[in-house]
């Protein structure tokens, strides 16, 4: 899915927050793909009583009626052996891994350096892509022989990969090959979320106990509704920190703002952030 190839490209990243997809046309040109309107779409599926099911932008809209039919990260429960939705156990497989194929696309084979493929879709894992955006579209060659390391710090887990410039491959595109692979399977950016959620009721203390318990262990559709507006009043309030020092965070059922700080978030996230840096550092 190279500039020098022939024909259409689709890069998707199906996220464990979100999914963002783009289109490339065979002159080189780019557009992101909307969904519902936006180039970002929530990676979160809803089941309807019927079994149908909803992603996106219309599963956090129909959460707000049943949130227990709602999972808002089904990525990161693909090695459990059933995801509950309603009064329905779903494969994780009906949730991400068949969606190609229901779309109505052709068999895809993975894009690799012993070729041919067969005809059709290719796909080209993750790494791969960066390292040819790195060195085609932002001008950054690697040598043949070279290497560079790809770091993902995803919303669920940390990837990191070493890859090689082994050549022109069967389609004269640079040949990157993955040559080590690593990473930490517990730490991404709903860890993140996680610590400053913490903080928060930190920051609430005792004069609230009793509504933050109902907050972080919600009992009813009422308080999972709750929980979900809380999680994304902290998201938001984390985005904001990197343009300002002070965010307020409205949590559900208090009167008053809670205010986080950058001096809040640097002292949460430093520890998680260090085991990352650490992660990716040679042996």
């Amino acid at each position: 899915m190279a500039g020098q190839h022939e024909g259409f490209a689709l890069g998707v990243d199906l996220g464990t927050s979100n999914t963002i997809a783009v289109l490339r046309w065979p002159d080189g040109r780019t557009r992101p793909l909307l969904m519902d309107g936006q180039p970002v779409s929530p990676s979160a599926v809803y089941a309807d009583p019927d079994g149908t099911l909803h992603v996106g932008w219309d599963a956090r809209r129909l959460a707000q009626a049943d949130p227990a039919r709602f999972e808002a990260n089904p990525k990161r429960r693909v090695d459990e052996p059933g995801v509950r939705l309603g009064d329905r156990v779903y494969l994780p497989a009906e949730l991400l891994a068949d969606a190609l194929l229901r779309a109505g696309w052709p068999q895809a084979a993975e894009h690799t350096l012993a070729g041919p493929t067969p005809p059709g879709t290719r796909l080209l894992r993750e790494p791969v892509a960066a390292a040819r955006y790195y060195a085609q579209v932002l001008h950054r060659p690697v040598p043949v022989g070279g290497a560079l390391a790809v770091f993902d710090f995803g919303g669920g887990t940390l990837d990191v990969a070493v890859l090689r410039n082994e050549g022109a491959d069967p389609w004269d595109d640079s040949g990157f090959r993955v040559v080590a692979d690593g990473g930490l399977p517990d730490l991404g950016g709903l860890d993140l979320d996680a610590a400053l959620v913490g903080r928060v009721g930190e920051l609430l203390g005792e004069r609230h106990a009793r509504r933050w318990a109902r907050l972080v262990r919600p009992a009813d559709p009422a308080q999972r509704r709750d929980q979900v507006r809380l999680w994304d009043e902290v998201r938001g309030a984390k985005e904001t920190l990197s343009r300002s020092t002070v965010a307020p965070v409205a949590v559900p059922g208090v009167a008053e703002a809670v205010r986080l700080t950058r001096e809040d978030v640097e002292r949460v996230l430093t520890p998680l952030l260090r085991r990352a840096v650490e992660r990716a550092q040679p042996a």
